[in-house]
């Protein structure tokens, strides 16, 4: 029995040892390169007033990969919502109420956020998506949607 494991444990020990020899990067210039991270995209803050019948402002821009706050404020004397269909809903926002919603989008393009209450028709505004940018320095950034 010991002559069998003997047998098979020798060449097995030849075969780590073999690997551990022969593992490594191959593309490894030697120049002790530290490894490249990406850069994480500051967050955007958007700031929207619901008036009635029309957002302040009603359009903005905001980056793919970038987390976006949006903080909502009913101006308007009736009740308002922001929606954006699957990504974000404040829900029913009564005069004087605020919320705030978060998300990301993934890829560039147009959101459009409209009231559920008082349909895309009436209420509307559209959040143009462009293609993701490398993070800048100091921090967060706030921008107000243009009017």
């Amino acid at each position: 029995m010991r002559l069998l494991a003997a047998i098979l444990v020798a060449p097995l020990m030849g075969l780590v040892i073999l690997s551990a020899a022969c593992g490594g990067d191959d593309d490894d210039d030697g120049g002790g390169a530290a490894p490249t991270v990406a850069a994480t995209a500051a967050p955007t803050v958007l700031n929207v007033a619901t008036l009635d019948n029309s957002y302040s402002p009603a359009t903005g821009s905001v980056r793919a990969g970038q987390k976006v706050t949006v903080n909502v404020k009913n101006d308007g004397q009736r009740p308002h919502s922001f929606t954006i269909d699957g990504v974000v809903d404040t829900g029913r926002l009564d005069a004087g109420m605020s919320k705030t919603v978060e998300f990301t989008p993934s890829s560039a393009g147009s959101l459009a956020f409209y009231c559920t209450i008082h349909t895309a028709a009436v209420m509307s505004g559209t959040l143009t998506v462009s293609a993701s940018a490398a993070a800048e320095p100091g921090g967060g950034v706030e921008l107000a949607l243009a009017p």
